[in-house]
């Protein structure tokens, strides 16, 4: 007779006690980075002081050692975003091992690790994904993205636009490195999309009847539309300083991101807490400047601090580590 595994043995059991330990071992490590910034974390600012892509002031939070600990559905979330990049470093390695690529070798995270120094002598390192190398020189770089949300996904596949913090990222890492770079997105889901996105139809496939018209040629009602499985990819260019991403169809896009602006959003960070202030939020807008459809603001671990201490430095920041600290519990 089969009998049930004991509850210390269960496979969800095992999982969170690994959940645990990598936890310990991620706080271990990232103790050792406090005092840096990293490269993962990318922002831009604009001449009109707006700012794009990543919170500057969670930046600075973490450049002080401070840090949200995520839950454990955060971890499973984050879970999905490493078994995207495995899944492109083995198909990428396989490509590579092919004759015609036999010049060319695949590298990761550490293998091509770039640093750099602000003005405020503080360092600013990053991992990106994947880069291939000719030799010793990088030849182009990958900044790999999976999509697990259903309306993520289809914003970014039927509006043709990646989100501007990964965008951001992808661009710091081709300054740093002076290789060509590209941005992918990966969906894997097959889900029912919102009402919203059944104008892109043609994009997306007719998941509860076999035609959108009836006989009569009228378009039917109550119709649900699917996103199918997908990749995207989003090639990058900067032009007089001025970055660009290149659609898959060859159409390419001005965007506000600049490469002074990158700089300038590491250099915002120590300057910020040199002199104890917070400089304005994180802007609320897309790449074409048009107002986002919600505030970034409101997802935020340290929402609160700044709705309460918006103009107190001290306080913001005793407030941070107070919900770092009870995020811990």
């Amino acid at each position: 007779m089969t009998t049930i595994p004991p509850a210390s043995l269960t496979g969800k059991r095992l999982y969170r006690v690994g959940i645990q330990a990598e936890r310990r071992e991620h706080a271990r490590k990232e103790t050792k980075k406090a005092g840096t910034l990293r490269g993962g974390t990318a922002g831009c600012v604009t001449t009109e002081s707006i700012v794009f892509g990543q919170c500057h002031r969670v930046a600075l939070a973490r450049l002080e050692g401070l840090e949200v600990e995520p839950d454990d559905t955060s971890q499973v979330w984050f879970d999905a975003g490493y078994a995207n990049e495995s899944a492109w470093i083995a198909k990428l390695e396989l490509a590579l091992a092919q004759p015609e690529y036999a010049e060319y070798t695949l590298k990761s995270e550490e293998e091509c690790a770039v640093k750099w120094t602000t003005s405020y002598n503080i360092d600013v390192t990053g991992r990106p994904d994947l880069m291939v190398y000719k030799g010793e020189m990088p030849i182009v770089g990958f900044e790999l993205k999976g999509i697990n949300a259903v309306k993520a996904g289809a914003r970014i596949w039927c509006e043709d636009k990646p989100k501007t913090d990964n965008l951001i990222q992808a661009a710091h890492y081709m300054l740093k490195t002076g290789c060509p770079f590209t941005l992918v997105y990966s969906y894997r889901g097959r889900s029912i999309v919102p009402k919203r996105f059944n104008k892109y139809a043609d994009k997306l496939v007719l998941s509860n009847s076999k035609s959108a018209h009836t006989p009569t040629g009228k378009p039917k009602k109550g119709l649900e539309y699917s996103l199918e499985p997908f990749t995207k990819e989003f090639l990058l260019e900067f032009e007089e300083g001025r970055l660009y991403y290149v659609r898959e169809d060859g159409t390419k896009v001005k965007t506000p991101i600049t490469e002074q602006g990158i700089d300038q959003w590491y250099e915002l960070i120590p300057y910020m807490k040199e002199n104890k202030t917070l400089f304005v939020r994180l802007g609320a807008y897309d790449l074409e400047c048009n107002r986002l459809y919600y505030d970034p603001c409101k997802w935020c671990d340290f929402y609160e601090a700044c709705e309460v201490f918006e103009n107190n430095y001290d306080s913001w920041m005793d407030k941070v580590k107070l919900i770092c600290e009870e995020s811990k519990v």
